[in-house]
């Protein structure tokens, strides 16, 4: 039995720069442990038409849980989408209505 695989997140090294990812799968009296991640060198030319396989494949409670690992190391999504760039826009919106409304009482006011 594989068990459910499951994927942690820490900071590490100096200064705490480095996240490293743990993989493993809690089978009945012990675990299946991830080991590191082996990269195979393919040229250019042998690229075209190569069909890769996944590193790994998560089931979304496992995608779930390392999203919010991430989020405890510190990381953000950089593309402004989701709740953060909702976030972002709505922070904007009212900076903006701020601006409209301060001209306006000033124009109110002269």
């Amino acid at each position: 039995m594989f068990g459910e695989f499951r994927l942690r997140a820490t900071r590490e090294g100096l200064l705490q720069q480095t996240i490293s990812l743990y993989g493993f799968a809690k089978v009945d009296d012990g675990a299946n442990v991830a080991q590191p991640l082996t990269m195979n060198w393919v040229s250019s030319k042998e690229l075209e038409g190569v069909s890769m396989l996944p590193m790994c494949r998560l089931d979304p409670t496992a995608a779930q849980s390392l999203m919010d690992e991430l989020w405890e190391c510190g990381l953000r999504p950089s593309e402004g989408t989701g709740s953060a760039g909702a976030l972002a826009a709505t922070q904007k919106h009212l900076e903006d209505m701020r601006k409209l409304v301060f001209i306006a009482v000033e124009k109110n006011l002269s």
